[in-house]
């Protein structure tokens, strides 16, 4: 880190996170956000992919977020895989509505200011909170993923860890 402030900073995110979610044991990942393309005043994030590689070998399961911004709008991408790049595949995600989550990240700058955002369970839209216009598109940003809840679409994949099991919801998706 560079300095007292942004190590404040990003507690403040953690801190943020852990308060707009639900009252459970969620997953908290820290991640470096680096844009990969800025085309008409969007910046759009490198993919970011969090693997359990501690189940069956031809099969992990991935965490996939992607994350993109401009001055209109914010956009999450989240999707779970599992089977990697085989031919038998699968995965759920959000866009696909077979997938849905409770997810609060929180982006430090590094000249300070947040950048925060809530995906609550079965919502349509995110909610964000701070600016997006002032960022940096070279700039390389701290994030603080929090993940409390999250209920699949169809079959659950038939191997998934402990922390995600502990994370599912029962009930029906909204369509």
């Amino acid at each position: 880190l560079q300095s007292r402030q942004a190590l404040i900073s990003i507690l403040a995110c953690a801190k943020w996170t852990l308060e707009r979610v639900a009252p459970a044991k969620p997953l908290l990942f820290g991640a470096t956000l680096r844009p990969a393309t800025d085309s008409d005043g969007r910046v759009t994030f490198a993919p970011l992919a969090f693997e359990w590689a501690e189940g069956p070998a031809a099969d992990p399961l991935q965490l996939a977020l992607q994350l993109s911004m401009s001055t209109e709008e914010v956009k999450l991408q989240v999707e779970m895989i599992s089977g990697g790049w085989s031919d038998w595949s699968e995965s759920w995600s959000l866009e696909a509505g077979t997938l849905q989550v409770e997810m609060s990240i929180a982006i430090c700058g590094q000249e300070g200011g947040q950048l925060m955002l809530h995906q609550a369970l079965g919502a349509k839209c995110l909610e964000v909170t701070g600016e997006t216009h002032h960022r940096n598109a070279a700039e390389k940003l701290i994030a603080v993923v929090c993940l409390s809840q999250l209920r699949w679409g169809a079959d659950a994949p038939a191997w998934r860890p402990r922390e995600l099991r502990r994370l599912e919801t029962r009930g029906l998706m909204a369509a």
